[in-house]
């Protein structure tokens, strides 16, 4: 596991246990296979790339079938489903350059305005890239950067 989703899972480690975790742009499935292994109750995989997605399914044959699903699909489709309402956590790792076009932002607005307000959000993205608070229900938690590499990470404000 990279150091970038091993700090992710150092600073969320107490959250993870029973929660629903939603593993956007999955790829193959290093993040919420650990989610997995860490106790979450349920993890859903968003991986459009057909080869990718039987990747986590041979990873995850060894977990029960109740435990997760596997969506191949395109991530902005995904969100106009009902799951990711049930979310309790989300990590999403897109391709580096698609937080800069405005399909990224319109992403980023879909999703933030879908989750549940007591929803971590955690965005890998290219060091440099600017987050801004997305949604006024999430303020960024933890920014942390890594090489090329930044984790932004957001969750509710303080009522």
């Amino acid at each position: 596991m990279s150091i970038v989703k091993k700090s992710f899972f150092d600073i969320i480690a107490s959250s993870v246990e029973n929660s629903v975790f939603l593993d956007l742009f999955a790829g193959t499935g290093s993040v919420g296979i650990e989610a997995l292994k860490r106790g979450a109750k349920k993890v859903i995989f968003v991986e459009k790339n057909h080869k990718y997605s039987e990747i986590i399914r041979k990873k995850t044959s060894f977990y029960d079938k109740e435990r997760y699903e596997i969506y191949r699909m395109d991530v902005c489709r995904f969100l106009t489903l009902p799951m990711i309402e049930v979310a309790d956590i989300v990590y999403a790792d897109p391709p580096y350059d698609f937080l800069n076009i405005s399909r990224g932002r319109v992403f980023l607005q879909k999703l933030f305005k879908k989750v549940r307000g007591n929803c971590i959000i955690a965005i890998e993205h290219r060091k440099g890239v600017e987050l801004k608070e997305v949604d006024e229900r999430f303020c960024i938690f933890r920014n942390r950067q890594f090489g090329k590499t930044e984790l932004t990470i957001y969750k509710r404000k303080e009522q």
